[in-house]
């Protein structure tokens, strides 16, 4: 951290969902001291138990800077409702979230991926139910010529997707028809009762 503190620095973790404990008090002094920005992968709205919940204000309270991203993944979150969940408890702890990221179509991912249409789709539906301090997240892809959204598009050709970015272009391959199914509601939310009040 030394070596590093010429730099702005940035840690990205999931410790936080699987051991909180990681952030003691000799971390988080660490942490404070060299203006760290922590950003936090937290996939669904489940993972900020209680002993989450209370970890996160106590790096809130001292001053730690707290940012979030995450993956889109079927039969995780891929519904707007569960979205929505996750990044108004985000809001309600302090946490910015800054991208929501489309899984890279690598082997073997299809089981965790969403189509374009449906990834679309959750975009709208996650704009047109949240205040704009929810919905300033962006959708975007890590590619080979740096991150990409929807306004990058340059063309669609079946199931190719250009994107183009700073004179660049990277072709992004849709899932084929079928492989997406969209993951009912009450499955990714069974603890429905305490979320009720997101479905307005």
């Amino acid at each position: 951290m030394e070596e590093l503190k010429e730099w702005d620095i940035r840690i990205h973790t999931r410790a936080i969902v699987y051991n909180p404990e990681t952030f003691n008090e000799k971390t988080i002094d660490l942490l404070k001291k060299y203006n760290v920005r922590l950003v936090f992968h937290i996939n669904h709205p489940y993972e900020i138990c209680e002993v989450v919940e209370e970890k996160i204000k106590e790096l809130y309270t001292k001053n730690i800077r707290l940012y979030a991203q995450f993956p889109l993944l079927k039969g995780i979150n891929d519904h707007y409702v569960v979205l929505k969940t996750l990044l108004l408890k985000m809001d309600e702890l302090h946490i910015r979230p800054v991208s929501i990221f489309i899984p890279d179509p690598i082997s073997y991912s299809a089981s965790f991926r969403v189509s374009y249409d449906r990834i679309v789709s959750i975009m709208d539906k996650l704009n047109w139910n949240t205040p704009s301090w929810i919905n300033s997240v962006r959708f975007c892809m890590d590619t080979t010529i740096g991150k990409v959204r929807k306004e990058n598009i340059k063309e669609k050709n079946g199931k190719c997707i250009t994107f183009s970015r700073d004179g660049k272009d990277v072709e992004y391959y849709d899932l084929d028809d079928g492989i997406d199914q969209p993951t009912p509601l009450n499955q990714l939310l069974w603890k429905k009762i305490e979320f009720i009040k997101y479905l307005d």
